[in-house]
């Protein structure tokens, strides 16, 4: 493939357009509970970034958009369990392993592992691995085997998506606003959700909503108002920082209303 082709590619994946493209497979997955398809799109399209892409920055919306695509009509239905299904989920993790693995071949030199032990990161996302390997690790009666192996599950599932993106990306001040930018698109995957939950399933009982109905699939009503919480500060950054003050302003606080 040219050079000039693989540059214009790699510049899509690391741009401000992919993330929306993310969104996109994220919300017809769960709104229109099209898993499969949205699924498959955000493989393949992190397959294809993993190749072209010479550090993960791309890689970012994927993680964290991906939480949000399962729907409330998809839990313990035929669309998320169905033996076609999950045939679909280990051909997509084999295509996606195998592009991590092309990638860390073909841009070998581009790796730093100091990337990763001078972050100041570093020491919380170990610390927070330990904790969960022993959390419960005082209760002698009913820590076991199965808690270490959960836990430890849960380790990696944290630590192994930061320890590779940290490795492989330059972190400057431009990944710093594109960071931002990325929570910013997922709060308004949220904000989508919530109104969606609201003006379609969601029971009210005299004017307050029954908050027990409001359940989406990937997490109920803490949950997105924990996350919702989580990605505000994003938002007054760039009020501050940034023109349309406003806009980003009434983001905001739409998140915390």
């Amino acid at each position: 493939m040219p050079i000039v082709i693989r540059e214009k590619l790699a510049e899509f994946f690391n741009g401000y357009i992919f993330p929306i493209f993310i969104a996109f497979c994220v919300t017809i997955g769960h709104v229109y509970n099209l898993l499969s398809l949205g699924i498959t799109l955000i493989i393949v399209s992190a397959a294809l970034g993993f190749l072209f892409c010479k550090d993960l920055k791309f890689f970012i919306p994927i993680l964290l958009y991906s939480y949000f695509i399962i729907s409330k009509e998809s839990i313990g239905s035929e669309s998320l369990y169905s033996e076609s299904a999950l045939s679909l989920y280990y051909i997509l993790g084999a295509i996606l392993i195998a592009s991590i693995i092309i990638h860390f071949i073909i841009y070998r030199k581009n790796v730093s592992i100091k990337r990763f032990t001078s972050s100041s990161l570093c020491l919380g996302f170990i610390l927070i691995s330990v904790a969960f390997v022993l959390n419960g690790a005082l209760s002698l009666d009913t820590y076991n085997v199965d808690n270490i192996i959960f836990g430890t599950l849960i380790a990696i599932s944290f630590i192994l998506p930061f320890f590779l993106i940290c490795i492989n990306t330059d972190f400057d001040k431009n990944t710093i606003d594109y960071l931002a930018y990325v929570l910013i698109i997922a709060s308004i995957i949220l904000l989508y959700q919530l109104i969606f939950a609201y003006t379609s399933y969601v029971l009210f009982y005299s004017g307050p909503v029954i908050k027990y109905t409001l359940n989406f699939g990937w997490g109920i009503s803490n949950n997105i108002g924990a996350m919702l919480a989580m990605l505000m500060p994003a938002h007054f950054y760039f009020a501050s920082t940034k023109k349309y003050s406003v806009f980003y302003t009434v983001l905001g606080s739409l998140c915390y209303l």
